[in-house]
């Protein structure tokens, strides 16, 4: 349970950094989902 957790986490960061990092290109002002999907998935490997 707890790895499924934190791998599910993990996988969300993952793809919330590439999201960020796509539109922190694009200078769009949401590039904070990138900095928040870090968070998250330094959280799910922490958790694993």
């Amino acid at each position: 349970m707890a790895f499924s957790m934190g791998f599910w986490a993990f996988s969300f960061g993952l793809a919330a950094m590439a999201r960020g990092a796509i539109e922190f290109y694009q200078f769009e002002p949401l590039s904070f989902i990138g900095l928040a999907g870090f968070t998250i998935a330094n959280f799910g490997i922490g958790y694993c």
